[in-house]
């Protein structure tokens, strides 16, 4: 790469890393921050008790509690959690210091994707596609969200890069480098085991009748089945059990209970959030690539598209492995960003074999730029005015009205980005019964209620004769520590 090139690379990540810290110190009130307030509550149990005391597994825990009540979660792979962790032990606990890890891998990995596109298809589509993977909606605001999302997509990057120039130069630098970050993709996603089958898909068919090397082999295969092996006994040995983790996969392979869907409807829902997560104009410039292929002078325009298989079978795999999920999360669309970006680039590039005139050309590709820009800034700003009702300000009041060792009582469930803010070990009591049963075994400090919540009347009102209470923003607040 000469200068030019750099610098422009880097005016280019600047920009994107700007979007990526817009309110970056914003509560978890936006859409999807429940995931922060998740991701930040198993960071701050880390250095509450300790790796070793929590075994080195995030647990949901809040207030004071003992290792043998811990609520532990084994949903995801740990990365994300650690690096939480470490985040706020060097920078202390804040909603930018969590966001801060989704930010530095999402920068990173624009820098390896820019290498890995470059290597593949040359500098102009590498900059294009780097134009529009870094300047989606799809990446501006999920790029900065606290899950394993933005760490996995820079390991897929990093994985890609070695295996490419493995392909290339042979080195065992670089099948070392490629085992290292399968292994860092494994502690950090489950995406990581169809990654490896991809691959090795990809070894045999285009790759190995050349090479006759078969350490990828070995690697594509053994990694997987070791880190399956791993996590059964790392589950085993916190849960005593499988089930859990068995029935939250197996809920979110089809509709369940909670959602229930038809292909028609789950397929029109996905290209509808596609369109706007990625824009339109993303959407038409793929969608025109694909057609021109039947064509047999855009054939050939480009070579390695073998590659461009690797970029859509994970993305349109992991919705439809996982399409429960995929239908409450929008965000499971994020591993479509490298294909629609580079598709969208060969897009606007083949557009010069049908248009020879060359100043009309660059009036259609200005526009395209322009109503790509347009699109995704509005895109962007909607995703942030878009808001969770989280109750924050109940949760802040909650929280400065006790003590951190206090149980309190409420009528309603709190969420988690409420419980963050909340900070307090909570039960939800629906009963007079209920209420006299759990503060006799241990006694609570308030009582939060919502009136009229869940035909909890007779509690309020049990309440009301006998202890102070204060209201504060349609909660009434129960002073158990005193009687009237």
């Amino acid at each position: 790469m000469n200068l030019k090139e750099v610098i422009l690379l880097l005016i280019i990540i600047l920009i994107v890393s700007a979007g990526l810290c817009y309110e970056v110190s914003k509560p978890w009130v936006g859409w999807f921050d429940f995931n922060g307030a998740a991701y930040s509550r198993f960071a701050k149990n880390f250095l509450t008790f300790g790796f070793l005391k929590t075994k080195m597994t995030p647990t949901w825990d809040m207030g004071s509690v003992v290792p043998q009540e811990f609520d532990y979660y084994l949903h995801h792979p740990p990365m994300a959690a650690y690096l939480v962790a470490i985040s706020f032990k060097l920078f202390g606990i804040h909603e930018w210091s969590a966001r801060l890890i989704p930010v530095i891998f999402s920068i990173s990995a624009l820098v390896i994707f820019y290498l890995v596109v470059r290597l593949l298809w040359g500098k102009i589509i590498a900059l294009l596609s780097l134009v529009f993977l870094g300047f989606t909606p799809m990446f501006l605001y999920y790029g900065r969200m606290v899950n394993h999302e933005p760490v996995f997509l820079f390991f897929y990057f990093l994985i890609l890069f070695f295996y490419l120039k493995y392909l290339s130069e042979r080195k065992n630098l670089y099948i070392g480098g490629m085992a290292v970050g399968l292994i860092l993709a494994f502690l950090t996603a489950w995406q990581a085991f169809y990654l490896s089958i991809i691959l090795l898909i990809h070894y045999l068919f285009f790759a190995y009748k050349n090479i006759k090397d078969k350490r990828p082999i070995v690697i594509f295969v053994l990694l997987p089945i070791l880190f399956v092996l791993l996590y059964i006994y790392w589950i085993y040995s916190v849960k005593g059990s499988l089930s859990d983790n068995v029935n939250s996969i197996i809920s979110r392979f089809s509709p369940n209970e909670r959602h229930q869907f038809t292909w028609l409807e789950f397929l029109t829902l996905e290209v509808n959030r596609i369109k706007f997560l990625f824009t339109r104009v993303l959407c038409f410039l793929a969608l025109w690539y694909i057609i021109s292929l039947t064509v047999k002078r855009s054939r050939n325009l480009f070579s390695n598209k073998s590659f461009v298989f690797i970029f859509f079978s994970l993305a349109l795999g992991n919705i439809l492995l996982f399409r429960e999920g995929a239908w409450e999360h929008e965000y499971q669309l994020y591993y479509f960003l490298p294909f629609f970006s580079v598709v969208s680039a060969m897009g606007l590039v083949s557009l010069k074999n049908y248009l020879h005139h060359k100043r009309i050309l660059q009036i259609l590709i200005a526009c395209f730029v322009f109503l790509f820009f347009t699109q995704s800034y509005h895109n962007f700003l909607s995703l942030h005015s878009s808001k969770f009702d989280i109750n924050y300000e109940i949760a802040v009041k909650i929280n400065s009205v006790s003590m951190p060792d206090e149980e309190i009582g409420t009528n309603f469930k709190i969420s988690v980005p409420t419980s963050w803010y909340v900070d307090r070990k909570y039960t939800v009591i629906k009963s007079v019964e209920e209420f006299k049963e759990i503060d006799v075994l241990r006694k609570l400090a308030f009582m939060i209620v919502i009136p009229h919540e869940g035909k909890t009347d007779g509690l309020v009102k049990f309440l009301s004769s006998k202890y102070p209470y204060s209201i504060y923003d349609n909660f009434i607040f129960f002073n158990l520590k005193n009687l009237k």
